[in-house]
C-alpha cells in the first residue's frame, strides 16, 4: 500500500519554512561591513576602520557594546570582555582606550589603567589626526591614578588632557565620547576640574575653572552652560571660600534654563553663603524664595529661622523653626 502524500497545506507550510530558514541563514552571514553599519555607532567605527582595513564582527560587537554601555549596565562589562582578547592580538591603540575608559567608569582602577598606558604608546602613531583619543585616554587614566592615590602623576597626565583641548581653539568638533557637547579648550578645562572636585581635590580644581573664559563657557563650547558659575560655586563652597561662593550662586540664579527643583536647590545653597558670612537679609531672601517654590521646605525655614535669630527678630525665627521641628522631629539642625 502506497504512504499517504502530504496534503496541499502541509507542502505549502513546509516550502514556507525553509524558505523562511533560508532568509534567516542569508541574514546571519551577511557581510560584516553590512552588520557593522547596522549596529555600531558609525563615527566610532569610522574611526577605528581608518586604521584597521578589516573590521571582524567581534570588534563591532565589541564598539556596539561600548556605545550602549549608559543604556545597559551589563554592557561595560560585556564589552571589557569582548575587547580585551581583539586588544591583545592586533594591540590596537583604541580597543585598549575603549577598554580602559569601561574599566574607568565602573571604578576598576587597575585594569584602566593598564590599557589606556597601552593606549597611549600607539595613538600618537596610529591616529595621530583624532586629538579627542589622545585626550579621552589621558582623561580617563587621570581618573585611574586619582583612585590609585597617585595624585602627583594624575595631575601631570590631566594637565596634557587640557593642553590637547585647549589646541582646539576655533574649531567646532562634536565629541565622539560625549555626544551634545564641543570638543574644545573650555570642555577640557570643565572635564578636568570637575573629575578633581569630584576626588576631593578642590584647589586643583579651582586653578582649572578659574581658567575657563567666562564668555566661552557660557556659549556652545560649554554645555551645559549654565553649570559653569554653579560648578564654580560649590568649588567655592568646598573651600569655605563663602562670599565667592555667594556670588557664583546668586550668578547661576540669573540663568533661566533652570526647573523649579533646580532653582530651589541653588536658592537654599546660596541661603547657606550667606548665613556663613552673616549675611542674615541675603539668607532670609534666599530662604523665601526656596518657600516660594516649596512651602514647607526644612532646610529652607531653618536658614530663615537662624537669620531670623543673627538678627534678633526671635518670635519670627521661633516660628520658622518651629514649623521645621515639626515637619521632621530628628531634623538634626533644628
Amino acid at each position: 500500500m502506497p504512504e499517504p502524500r502530504p496534503s496541499g497545506n502541509v507542502r505549502r507550510w513546509t516550502s514556507l519554512y525553509l524558505l523562511l530558514c533560508g532568509g534567516l541563514f542569508l541574514g546571519f552571514t551577511y557581510s560584516s561591513s553590512t552588520f557593522a553599519e547596522n549596529v555600531a555607532d558609525p563615527a566610532l567605527l569610522g574611526v577605528y576602520r581608518s586604521t584597521n582595513k578589516d573590521v571582524s564582527d567581534q570588534a563591532v560587537l565589541g564598539i556596539k557594546q561600548f556605545v550602549n554601555r549608559a543604556k545597559e549596565e551589563a554592557a561595560q562589562w560585556t564589552c571589557i570582555k569582548t575587547l580585551e582578547p581583539l586588544a591583545a592580538q592586533n594591540h590596537d591603540p583604541v580597543l585598549h582606550l575603549l577598554i580602559g575608559f569601561a574599566a574607568a567608569e565602573r571604578n576598576l582602577h587597575k585594569l584602566a589603567r593598564g590599557h589606556l598606558e597601552e593606549a597611549l604608546k600607539g595613538l600618537g602613531e596610529r591616529y595621530p589626526n583624532y586629538p579627542e583619543l589622545h585626550f579621552a585616554a589621558r582623561y580617563w587614566l587621570g581618573r585611574a591614578l586619582l583612585g590609585q592615590g597617585h595624585d602627583k602623576k594624575a595631575e601631570e597626565v590631566l594637565c596634557e588632557a587640557v593642553e590637547i583641548a585647549e589646541r582646539q581653539t576655533g574649531l567646532q568638533q562634536a565629541c565622539l565620547f560625549w555626544p551634545g557637547k564641543t570638543f574644545c579648550g573650555a570642555f577640557g578645562k570643565s572635564m578636568v576640574a570637575r573629575l578633581l572636585f569630584d576626588f576631593q581635590r578642590e584647589e586643583s580644581a579651582l586653578g582649572y575653572y578659574l581658567g575657563i573664559d567666562g564668555a566661552i563657557a557660557e556659549s556652545s563650547c560649554y554645555r551645559p552652560g549654565g553649570y559653569y558659575p554653579l560648578d564654580l560655586a560649590r568649588c567655592y563652597a568646598a573651600l569655605m571660600k563663602h562670599e565667592e561662593a555667594l556670588g557664583c550662586f546668586e550668578k547661576a540664579l540669573l540663568l533661566t534654563h533652570w526647573n523649579s527643583c533646580d532653582r530651589q536647590m541653588l536658592h537654599m545653597d546660596a541661603g547657606w553663603q550667606a548665613l556663613a558670612l552673616e549675611d542674615w537679609d541675603a539668607a532670609i531672601s534666599h530662604a523665601r524664595n526656596a518657600l516660594s517654590i516649596q512651602p514647607y521646605c526644612r532646610s529652607a525655614l531653618v536658614i530663615s529661622g537662624r537669620a531670623r535669630i543673627g538678627k534678633g527678630e526671635f518670635e519670627s525665627a521661633a516660628r520658622d523653626l518651629w514649623t521645621a521641628h515639626h515637619l521632621d522631629d530628628e531634623h538634626p539642625d533644628v
